[in-house]
């Protein structure tokens, strides 16, 4: 059984077939199918092979299968490919067809039939009843069966290994399937549309739209109940558009309306044309009538001809019954077929060319036209059937349809009960159709009244009407032949073949269906019985044949299958398969194909090679080369003699070449031999193995892991430190040797092995083994010598003679160094390594550090980075190459801003010296950045008054004490050098200050000075260095006010001052005298006056403007009025109040001395004189006062300028 492409064993069935004999292995050609034409080019036929479309059955297309009724056997032929049910029960009288150019649905027409009697009896046994004068059988109707959407072409009954399974009753079987079941389709039988009742539809025609016109050619039988309409137009869903067409007509004749374009006379046949418009047949009056598809009428065209024009009893009518349109002419030809010619005449079909017409006008009625076309051929004349003469209803010669297959462009006439016959399009007859008979099976036909194709060329015909096997039934095409078939043994053995084929393609537009599976057949007598190779249904292209008899030569064919049959089958003998080449490769007489065991020489052996090829096969080899791997191509022949490069099934040929000197190590080379067998290229590969032996192992010395082995470049270790020395021991050679002794020439015997582990002394090629030892080095050079002793660990493994012991040798020199790394800072050129010895700096100023890096070692040191704690890696001068020999120093500058306070910058150098250690010296520097100065407060009587505005009041000429304190504001100490004040002097230092003042610490220097009169200011002055050496210094101002308090008084009494008894004024005694109190400011401050009185006038006045307070300089006059008595006359007045500043007492007094004297009566008007003492009158008046002022200052001063008044209320600045 065949699965996955493999056969475990031949499987065969039961069924032979001879084949005539034919041994022919020739694989037959691939069966051509063309396109469809373009519009007037003639198409040629859809496949090979089908001259015949009635053939069933080619000479290659015969099989070993057996046959199933109605496939085909053969490429292109036509074979059952399946039905549509058109009858449940009851007479169904399947007739008419059409395939919907729209969406592919298939209408078919039920015609119902007309019986001429009356006889009720008669009628019943034919299954009918009685209407009126004739017997009505069956139900006319339509049908229309929907495509499915994605129609499946490949379905069908096949089964596999040729076999196909039998339809199910009353279903659409194979490709039928793709239409709706009878159960589903629409079925029309005009009751429910407007026209009424089907009477009889045969013809057919599917619109463009998607509707059809159905044909009813017994509309005119009113008894039936339907409305008369000839012509019923139907959309796509069973409703009923414009139908039409009428028997009688007004004048009451239908003969003499037959040209109206509604008048019909018993209407059969329809046909749609290319353009769309629909043409029918109206039988009577020998007329083809077209339309378009919207009902319009179009014309009449006249079909009668001549007589004689087909033959001497051609009498020139031509009643129509059948007609189609022909696709494949571009001149829109219709093929028209008709009813009885007459007895003994012929039958045949006219192809009429409806673009080539003459119009006439015709009278049937009056104002109607026909058109007479041209007759391009008359078809199927002695083919179809004679006819029988009128009255006769059995007639052969009735052509009941025609229909043209798109893809050839052959056409099918359908006449009564015989086979549908078949013409080319040149009406040249190409047989019946179809081969397979006439009944009911399927495959055959019968009454055939509906002929149809659809897209995809399948043929569509109706069968058996009125029987209960009528239906639709649907012939396909088959596969064309497979091509490309091959046959190859798989091996020598001759029992297993694989076979491989191409696919045929699918002519789709042809009616090719699609294939299905391939069948296998095999023959093992030459082809004279063949066999089924059993295999599941597969459209795989290869299959492999096993469980083959080698003895017996095998003859395979290969058929594909489909729904309709097989094609013809390709047939193939497998080749003998090509023989198989040995080699076999010899060095020096030893073969070595394993790696594992080698042919070993010592290295540098000279090897010969023979290399042997035989042929192993059942087929000669050709042109046999020989190539090795490493020699190239082998040429020398040692035998035989005359070997020209071809070898016979068993034979062999042996070559030679020279190998040279066999290299150290691992040999290998690869030989090939080529050559040609059964046209395929054969091979065959050996290897050949070798060993050259070698001898050989070397010591390498480090010390701390460094090589040294020239004086040159010594290993430089650090001076007096031990040295670990490893002795590392390599096999060098490739076999085993045996380490018999390790010896220092400073250190003696060197026995430690550190590695491998338990290590015996055994090397193996490219082992290792490490020795150890340590020693001291010292100052300056240094050197040792190893030297190892070692023999070959298998005597005579190596394939020579046993060897003496060898040795193997290195040296080691070493110097011993020492390293010295030192650093020294200066910032402004000064080092500050010590935190409480830092350099002083005032804030921001600019250090200027240099390091100085000093190698102090005796080997060179690489400076790897200067680092500042502060600033971070500093950068190498330009000019230094980063090295510091021996003794060699290196300045790194830097620049930084002094930060305030304290600052520390840790500098670090790191260097390695040519051992790679890791030197590092490291320096500090310190400094601290000044910020800040001094300040200073001056205070007067312990008083600050540092604001003029606000001065300190003190008495004038009073001796002010000063104190200066001086306050250290800054971060660091300062040095005071002076404090002093111009208007006071050099201020003192209190006792044990030294003239440093600590941070944040004061100092108060004195001072003291008279104050003087009025405001005055004193400016205090400190001066210093802070620790950066910088000049502070600090000021401020003490503001003063020496106050000088003085009232001048002065009285007058009428007029004139008397302040002494010498100068008394005589004035009546018991007048009244007015008294002026002339009070003057003569301080530096306000007086507030608190009192002024006199003795004995009365109370004194003040003036209007008086605010209690005298300002400096200012002068106030008060009055009063008095008696003055008799005699010697005293007034004392004294004014007393308070300076406003130090709130210290002020006063001043005066007095004024009178005479009363008596005055005995009016005097006469006179000089003014006191006549009483002779002494003249006072002056009244300011101007005594005046006088009194300018000249009597002396006086008024000793006498402290008291003044006689009377007692006056203190007021106060402001009281009123």
């Amino acid at each position: 059984m065949l699965a996955g492409g493999a056969i475990a064993g031949l499987v065969l069935s039961s069924a032979t077939m001879s084949s005539g004999g034919a041994h022919a292995l020739e694989v037959p050609r691939a069966v051509a199918v063309s396109a469809a034409p373009a519009p007037g080019e003639q198409q040629p036929r859809a496949v090979a092979g089908a001259a015949d479309p009635g053939a069933t059955a080619t000479p290659a297309g015969v099989t070993s299968v057996p046959v199933t009724a109605g496939k085909a056997r053969g490429s292109g032929l036509w074979g059952y490919a399946g039905d549509v049910q058109t009858r449940t029960s009851g007479s169904v009288f399947s007739y008419g067809l059409s395939l919907s150019p729209a969406d592919g649905a298939l209408w078919v027409t039920d015609s119902a039939k007309i019986i001429w009697t009356s006889n009720s009896l008669a009628c019943s046994l034919a299954g009918g009843k009685v209407v009126g004068s004739f017997c009505y059988v069956g139900q006319s109707r339509v049908l229309k069966y929907g495509l499915t959407t994605e129609p499946d072409w490949a379905l069908g009954e096949y089964r596999g290994n040729g076999g196909y399974g039998s339809p199910a009753t009353r279903a659409n079987a194979g490709v039928g399937a793709n239409y709706t079941p009878r159960a589903d389709a629409l079925v029309l039988d005009g009751t429910t549309l407007p026209g009424g009742r089907l009477n009889g539809v045969r013809g057919i025609a599917a619109t463009d739209s998607g509707g059809a016109w159905a044909i009813d050619a017994d509309f005119a039988e009113g008894a039936l109940g339907g409305q008369g309409l000839a012509a019923r137009v139907l959309t796509g869903d069973g409703s009923e558009g414009p139908s039409f067409g009428k028997t009688t007509w007004p004048s009451g004749s239908s003969w003499t309306n037959r040209h109206h374009p509604e008048a019909f006379d018993y209407p059969v046949g329809i046909a749609r044309l290319g353009s769309g418009n629909l043409v029918a047949t109206s039988s009577t009056p020998e007329l083809l009538k077209e339309y378009r598809e919207d009902g319009s009428f179009v014309r009449n065209i006249l079909l009668t001809q001549p007589a004689g024009s087909a033959g001497a009893g051609d009498k020139g009518y031509r009643s129509p019954y059948a007609v189609a349109a022909d696709p494949s002419t571009p001149e829109n030809d219709v093929l028209v077929g008709y009813t009885d010619p007459g007895a003994d005449n012929p039958s045949f079909i006219e192809r009429v060319n409806l673009d080539v017409c003459t119009t006439e006008e015709a009278t049937t009625p009056v104002g109607s036209f026909r058109d007479r076309c041209e007759v391009l051929d008359r078809i199927g004349v002695g083919t179809l059937g004679i006819g029988s003469g009128p009255g006769v209803n059995t007639s052969d010669a009735v052509t009941f349809a025609i229909q043209v297959d798109p893809s050839s462009g052959d056409i099918y006439v359908g006449q009564r009960q015989g086979a549908v016959r078949v013409f080319a399009t040149d009406g040249s007859p190409l047989g019946g159709f179809p081969g397979y008979g006439v009944g009911t099976q399927n495959g055959m036909l019968q009454n055939v009244r509906g002929i149809g194709f659809d897209a995809r060329g399948l043929l569509y015909a109706t069968t058996s009407e009125g029987a209960s096997a009528t239906r639709v039934q649907i012939f396909g095409r088959t596969p064309d032949a497979v091509t490309g078939l091959a046959a190859r043994y798989s091996d020598a053995s001759m029992t297993e073949v694989e076979l491989s084929w191409d696919a045929p393609s699918v002519a789709e537009a042809a009616g090719q269906l699609p294939t299905r599976d391939f069948v296998i057949e095999m023959s093992t007598d030459g082809g004279a019985q063949w066999n089924l190779i059993d295999r599941p249904l597969s459209l795989d292209t290869t299959a492999a044949i096993t469980g083959l008899n080698p003895e017996t030569v095998p003859v395979f064919r290969v058929a594909a299958w489909n729904e309709a049959g097989n094609g013809d089958a390709a047939r193939v003998r497998p080749e003998l398969p090509p023989s198989t080449l040995v080699i076999e490769q010899l060095g020096n007489g030893l073969q070595a194909a394993d790696p594992a065991e080698p042919a070993r020489f010592p290295a540098k052996t000279d090897v010969e090679f023979r290399y042997v090829v035989t042929n192993e096969g059942p087929a000669p080899v050709t042109g046999i080369e020989v190539s090795d791997s490493v020699l190239g191509e082998i040429t020398e022949v040692v035998a035989p003699e005359g070997f020209v490069g071809d070898l016979a099934p068993g034979e062999a040929v042996t070559l030679v070449a020279s190998g040279g000197a066999l290299p150290a190590g691992a040999y290998e080379a690869e030989t090939i031999a080529t050559g040609t067998s059964q046209g395929e290229p054969v091979s065959a590969r050996t290897q050949w193995f070798g060993f050259g032996a070698v001898l050989a192992a070397t010591v390498a010395k480090t010390g701390n892991g460094l090589l040294a082995p020239t004086e040159e470049n010594p290993a430089r270790v650090s001076a007096d430190s031990e040295v670990a020395f490893a002795y590392r021991v390599t096999n060098t050679g490739n076999v085993a040797v045996g380490i018999t002794g390790v010896a220092d020439s400073e250190l003696g015997a060197v026995d430690t092995v550190v590695s491998p582990e338990q290590f015996s002394g055994r090397l193996e090629p490219g082992a290792t083994a490490v020795y150890t030892a340590a020693g001291t080095v010292g100052a300056g050079s240094y050197r040792n010598d190893v030297t190892v002793t070692y023999a070959e660990a298998d005597p005579g493994s190596s394939g020579a003679p046993d060897a003496e012991e060898l040795t193997a040798t290195a040296s080691w020199f070493g110097e011993g160094i020492a390293s010295d790394l030192s650093l020294r800072t200066t910032g402004n050129g000064v080092a500050a390594p010590l935190a409480e010895e830092p350099v002083w700096l005032r804030v921001d100023a600019e250090v200027a550090f240099a390091h100085l890096i000093t190698n102090g070692g005796t080997a060179d040191l690489t400076i790897d980075a200067v680092t500042d704690s502060v600033l971070g890696e500093l950068a190498l001068p330009a000019d230094f190459g980063g090295v510091l020999e021996p003794g060699g120093s290196v300045v790194v500058s830097a620049t930084a801003a002094q930060l305030e306070g304290a600052r520390v910058t840790e500098v670090t150098v790191t260097a390695h010296d040519e051992l790679d250690r890791a030197l590092e010296a490291s320096d500090r520097w310190h400094g601290f950045g000044v910020a800040g100065g001094i300040s200073l407060e001056m205070t007067g009587d312990g008083v600050v008054a540092e604001r003029a505005e606000s001065p300190r009041d003190v008495v004038a000429s009073a001796t002010t004490s000063f104190g200066y304190t001086v306050t250290n504001d800054s971060n660091a100490p300062v040095t005071l050098t002076g404090v002093t004040s111009f208007e006071v002097g050099s201020g003192t230092a209190p006792s044990g200050f030294t003239g440093v003042l600590g941070v944040g610490e004061s100092v108060e220097f004195s001072g003291e000075a008279p104050a003087p009169a009025g405001a005055w200011a004193a400016t205090g002055s400190a001066v210093g260095l802070d620790a950066a050496g910088l000049a502070v210094e600090a000021h401020h101002e003490w503001h003063g006010f020496g106050v000088a308090a003085q009232l001048q008084l002065v009285q007058l009494g009428a007029g004139v001052a008397a302040p002494s008894e010498a100068e008394a004024v005589p004035v009546a005694a018991g007048s009244e005298v007015s008294f002026r109190y002339v009070l003057h400011n003569s301080g530096n401050t306000t007086v507030a006056l608190d009192e002024i009185a006199d003795t004995v006038p009365g109370e004194i006045q003040a003036p209007d403007d008086y605010s209690g307070v005298v300002e400096p300089g200012a002068t106030v006059e008060f009055t009063a009025v008095g008696p003055v008595a008799l005699g010697s006359y005293v007034a004392e007045v004294s004014a007393s109040g308070v300076e406003t500043r130090l709130r210290s007492p002020v006063a001043a007094s005066a007095s004024w001395h009178g005479i009363g004297v008596a005055v005995p009566g009016p005097t006469p008007p006179g000089p003014t004189t006191n006549e009483g003492t002779g002494v003249p009158l006072a002056a009244t008046g300011g101007e005594a006062a005046q006088a009194l002022w300018g000249g009597a200052g002396a006086l008024l001063a000793l006498v402290g300028g008291a003044l006689l008044a009377s007692r006056l209320p203190r007021r106060t600045p402001g009281a009123e």
